[in-house]
């Protein structure tokens, strides 16, 4: 396959890594509130197990998918951006450390899941389920980095539509404000609260707007023609 090819195919990957994480993050249920007790929390994974270890594994699996797609998009600013492409591969970086993070997080949350839960105590319970939360919220900071360098290159290439790159602000600084939760033990604005999902959801957006961007950018004229 042509460069190009790969990177048309990137931006579907783009689409898969987004319906793998919207299945993860909704299949274990609802989990427990941020006034929960610690006993209450350890009860949850333990019931949950099988759910949360698959739930891991396709975090996991997205991860894998989200960097598979950042470097596609890495590659469509690389060419347009000419000389060394610093700053795509900035955003490649920062893209790999965001999902490192998150990889983290549910790692060591199905690690208790997968053994120690039936024997370990509430107290390390609560610890790993907090690990689970604070992960993605913390990933927030590398990923509205490469939200910013996306939406500087958008504008200043023109390689991908510049409302991809007004979304990739609208993202970082979701991200941003998302980290903030960290600060509130419970409530709406906490990490578990309610707005602690609109940050995902502004991402989801935004890569699934890239990737459909980026998909027609790379079509050749005469296949939109035909199809």
């Amino acid at each position: 396959m042509r460069d190009r090819d790969w990177d048309r195919f990137g931006a579907l990957v783009g689409v898969m890594a987004v319906a793998v994480l919207v299945v993860a993050v909704f299949l274990s249920g609802s989990p427990p509130k941020p006034t929960s007790t610690n006993d209450e929390i350890r009860l949850f994974i333990v019931d949950k197990r099988w759910a949360i270890l698959t739930q891991a594994w396709l975090f996991c699996l997205a991860s894998g998918l989200f960097v598979w797609f950042a470097g596609a998009v890495r590659s469509v600013f690389r060419r347009a951006e000419g000389d060394t492409g610093h700053l795509a591969n900035v955003f490649f970086g920062v893209s790999v450390l965001a999902q490192a993070v998150v990889m983290m997080a549910f790692v060591v949350y199905g690690a208790y899941a997968y053994k120690a839960g039936a024997t370990a105590s509430a107290d390390l319970a609560r610890f790993v389920f907090d690990v689970g939360a604070l992960g993605p919220a913390f990933a927030g900071f590398p990923l509205a980095v490469a939200a910013f360098i996306y939406a500087a290159l958008a504008f200043g290439t023109e390689a991908l539509p510049r409302w991809t790159g007004w979304l990739a602000l609208l993202t970082a600084a979701a991200q941003i404000v998302g980290t903030f939760g960290i600060f509130a033990k419970t409530g709406a604005m906490s990490v578990e609260g309610v707005f602690g999902f609109v940050p995902f959801v502004v991402a989801m957006v935004w890569v699934l707007g890239v990737s459909a961007a980026m998909f027609r950018a790379l079509t050749p004229s005469g296949s939109r023609a035909s199809g």
